[in-house]
């Protein structure tokens, strides 16, 4: 993995480990690497009906205006590849959706370091292509934490699902959150019920709600919202704790 480059992904990245337990020697990572293709949207339409998934790196601001319907989102950051790896199934397909095609090769690395293999390609033109393909895209409101303070000021049932850990979550929570810690995701859904009502995500800083809200999509709830700046934007608005 070359550490030259001095773009957004390559800064964050570069001094990454490539081979990992999952990867024996660079030849195979170079062989993964060659299967790795830019792919056009009618192919990305047929892998998807095959059972293929979106992997969208996008940060989540930008997944938030737009996303291909049932994409799992983890926007690249030092801590992808580990939350790729504990909300995609070992065995899911997926195809890409970057946000900048030209790193492909970076992620790919990071990816396959941490178990994610079988990567088919990435959608070429990414979100704008599908669109202009005329195929349909979803939104996610992206809520600060101020706007969701006055909406329980009116609403006090308002579904609130907290996606940290227990160590964030005993220092301080929003009053009527669910705990529903993310690492756990796949084991705490069986606890939850998919519905059409609005359910605010609320991690950290709006990274880790956006890939839980994208797990909450792909199960059925209906109206996902995320905090986009998490409990640290609340707390620096001085709004009151529950502990």
């Amino acid at each position: 993995m070359s550490c030259t480059g001095q773009n957004f992904v390559s800064r964050l990245l570069c001094k990454l480990p490539i081979l990992g337990t999952w990867i024996k020697s660079k030849s195979e990572l170079q062989s993964m690497l060659k299967q790795v293709n830019p792919l056009n949207v009618e192919k990305t339409k047929e892998l998807l009906n095959q059972g293929a998934a979106i992997l969208d790196l996008r940060p989540f601001p930008e997944y938030g205006k737009a996303h291909i319907p049932h994409s799992y989102q983890v926007g690249v950051h030092r801590i992808m590849g580990k939350w790729a790896s504990l909300v995609v199934p070992e065995e899911q397909d997926l195809i890409l959706l970057l946000p900048d095609e030209k790193d492909c090769k970076l992620v790919c690395e990071h990816l396959f370091h941490w178990g994610i293999r079988k990567i088919h390609g990435y959608l070429e033109g990414g979100v704008e292509a599908w669109r202009k393909a005329g195929e349909n895209l979803l939104s996610t409101e992206q809520v600060p934490s101020k706007d969701l303070y006055k909406q329980l000021e009116t609403n006090s049932s308002v579904q609130i699902f907290d996606v940290r850990s227990q160590r964030e979550w005993n220092a301080g929570h929003i009053a009527g959150a669910v705990h529903v810690p993310g690492e756990e995701i796949h084991a705490q859904m069986e606890k939850l019920s998919p519905n059409q009502e609005a359910v605010y995500v609320v991690c950290g800083i709006g990274y880790r709600s956006s890939i839980i809200g994208s797990i909450l999509e792909r199960a059925g709830f209906g109206k996902v919202m995320n905090v986009s700046d998490g409990m640290d934007g609340w707390k620096q608005e001085g709004l009151p704790l529950e502990y």
